[in-house]
């Protein structure tokens, strides 16, 4: 009998055919190895953010 300890992996990536970010996660036992299932789930990117204009002395 295993007393389940999870250690959980993570890859992400941005997948350009969807135009979001992908997270794929899944959880792996320290002692057995037992795998759980995958769990995807999609984000939107926030937009990228625009500093402000500081004037010319700033080039």
């Amino acid at each position: 009998m295993c007393l389940h300890a999870y250690v959980t992996k993570r890859h992400d990536y941005y997948d350009k055919q969807k135009g979001c970010r992908v997270v794929r996660d899944y959880d792996t036992c320290i002692f057995c190895g037992m795998k759980s299932k995958e769990r995807v789930s999609y984000m939107n990117d926030p937009p990228k953010r625009k500093l402000p204009y500081f004037g010319p002395h700033l080039k």
